[in-house]
């Protein structure tokens, strides 16, 4: 059975050492091979080794729920939404006080938030 390969910026599911509970992580860095050595927590950003017993979220098995995106909504980092172009996201970053970093499907989107 051929090991699966991984991309940078790609969520996966792993205990948090530091938040002490499941938490999705973005692949940092991979080896030659395309296997992930590190991964960065969505909720508190710890870079930690990853072990390849851990399971990966794809898109498919990704949770799909999550609130719909509201822009007069106020984020934090760890939430996840629906969008009604993008579909299912999560917070990555808070960049300003109404702009967030929110990772989708197809990649890495800015939106706006704390709009009244």
């Amino acid at each position: 059975m051929e090991k699966a390969t991984y991309t940078i910026g790609q969520l996966v599911s792993k205990q948090c050492l530091n938040c002490n509970e499941e938490q999705s992580h973005m692949v940092a860095s991979l080896t030659k091979k395309g296997q992930i050595s590190k991964v960065v927590c969505s909720v508190c950003a710890v870079v930690s080794t990853f072990k390849s017993s851990a399971k990966t979220l794809d898109a498919d098995a990704a949770p799909k729920t999550g609130t719909p995106y509201d822009r007069s909504r106020t984020y934090r980092k760890g939430q996840t939404m629906m969008h009604s172009s993008f579909g299912y996201g999560e917070v990555m970053s808070v960049i300003e006080p109404q702009k967030i970093d929110v990772k989708f499907g197809d990649g890495l989107r800015r939106l706006i938030h704390s709009q009244i």
